[in-house]
């Protein structure tokens, strides 16, 4: 693989007025996008797939579609292209009411694209960075997703998360006879690839902490479901988890922090338990160890915090209603925190920050996405429809992916659609795929 060559520049000018950086509150209703001009890229290199253009859409979708930031259309700019390749009119920014401005160049060299942004404060006329990558002009989009991060990072003081993808299982066929593959695209729904043939049946893929790897339960028909690694950069699976012998369905594997050992669930018996198994490529591990004994209950989706101490999981173990839990890695001191006792909860996840755990909700026969502190203080719910499920976090822990599933379509069949959203719970937005969608995973930034 390929790795991308990265020259970043900051340049800060101490003795201009400092730059109001934008924050995102969780506990703000609403916030107004930030107005920012998205200028065309300038080259004069030989662009014959007009990737100058491409790069611009990009970046300026990117941006867009975070909810942070709103583009200017292009048509109401004022300065003309010829004089702004040498230095911005601020003057002009200002009468459009933009408050940011980026202006680029691409350039070719020796079969490598390098792309150099430089980001402006149009009130203050401060340069606030300049930014540059280079790799294949084959990899234009990852160029342009990393200069959007630049801009965001810049600017809101939070990790950017555009240099991302999604994992998920995409399913074609009828209800009755579904067809399932594991599918994997950038985190804007382009580049889709396929992983899986759609012999089996798949079921909550994850990444690993490096991106290098997904795990995920597959199974044949009539067959109980097995934990499986694979290697993204082969594309080979090596079968990590099998208890079918005796009986055994192995289940809602997550990856430790680190990325030493897989947690997950067992049901076998009328009981489900937490067990845990170190990592070991090119073989099927160490030794299965057993971390919960709830005997008749039903203890699973487990997650790490991001420091590998804690696991958050969900459990029945108090009652005929799950609720979440904590415990210790070692699955000592298990403590209940979910608060509402006549509601259901589920799929518990870890903010890669660790400040925030969000989960599936029902109350009332409503579905609802929610988050709440590690000690379940402080619930707050994000969105609400038909049938959500699936959360999983941005790796800055600020936007969320689920799946959403609505009714019917023309023909019949449910429709299940991945989603994403802010903490605010607003700019929600659907992340487009050519089939139904279901059970995302967020990877971590891809350097």
């Amino acid at each position: 693989m390929k790795k991308l060559l990265m020259i970043l520049n900051f340049i800060f000018l101490s003795s201009a007025p400092s730059f109001a950086v934008l924050k995102v509150n969780v506990n703000k209703a609403r916030f107004a996008p930030t107005p920012i001009a998205v200028t065309p890229t300038f080259t004069e290199s030989h662009d014959p797939e007009n990737l100058a253009y491409k790069m611009t859409q990009v970046i300026e979708s990117d941006l867009d579609r975070c909810g942070l930031f709103k583009p200017i259309d292009q048509k109401s700019f004022i300065q003309e292209a010829s004089s702004l390749r040498r230095a911005p009119r601020f003057e002009d920014w200002k009468l459009i009411k933009a408050k940011l401005l980026t202006v680029s160049f691409l350039t070719r060299v020796d079969d490598k694209l390098n792309l150099t942004l430089k980001l402006f404060d149009v009130l203050t006329g401060v340069e606030m960075g300049v930014y540059s990558f280079e790799d294949s002009p084959s990899n234009w989009r990852k160029i342009a997703h990393k200069i959007a991060d630049q801009v965001y990072q810049r600017t809101t003081g939070e990790l950017g998360y555009f240099s991302t993808k999604i994992v998920y299982v995409a399913e074609t066929g009828s209800a009755r006879n579904p067809l399932q593959k594991l599918s994997i695209i950038d985190q804007d729904g382009a580049n889709l690839r396929n992983l899986t043939d759609g012999s089996r049946s798949i079921s909550s893929p994850v990444f690993s902490p490096t991106a290098q790897m997904i795990a995920y339960a597959a199974y044949h028909k009539n067959e109980q479901a097995k934990i499986y690694l694979m290697n993204l950069e082969t594309g080979l699976s090596q079968l990590f988890v099998d208890q079918s012998k005796g009986g055994g369905i192995a289940f809602a594997q997550r990856f430790s922090a680190d990325g030493s050992k897989l947690i997950f669930s067992i049901a076998k018996g009328g009981t489900t338990s937490l067990y845990t198994k170190n990592i070991k490529m090119g073989s099927t591990g160490g030794d299965i160890v057993r971390l919960t004994r709830n005997i008749g209950a039903i203890d699973t989706h487990p997650c790490y915090s991001p420091d590998g101490e804690k696991v958050v999981f969900e459990s029945d173990m108090s009652g005929r209603r799950r609720q979440l839990y904590t415990m210790n890695a070692d699955g000592s001191d298990i403590k209940k925190i979910s608060r509402d006792a006549g509601a259901l909860y589920g799929e518990p996840v870890w903010s890669p920050r660790g400040d925030w755990i969000a989960c599936l909700k029902i109350h009332k026969g409503v579905f609802y996405i929610c988050i709440m502190k590690p000690d379940g203080s402080s619930e707050r719910l994000i969105d609400k429809g038909y049938q959500l499920q699936d959360p999983t976090w941005s790796p800055n822990g600020r936007v969320l992916l689920y799946k959403k599933q609505g009714k019917f379509d023309s023909r019949g069949n449910i429709v299940k659609r991945i989603h994403s959203i802010d903490l605010t719970g607003h700019n929600s937005r659907e992340i487009k795929t050519n089939t139904n969608a279901e059970m995302p995973a967020w990877s971590p930034v891809i350097r």
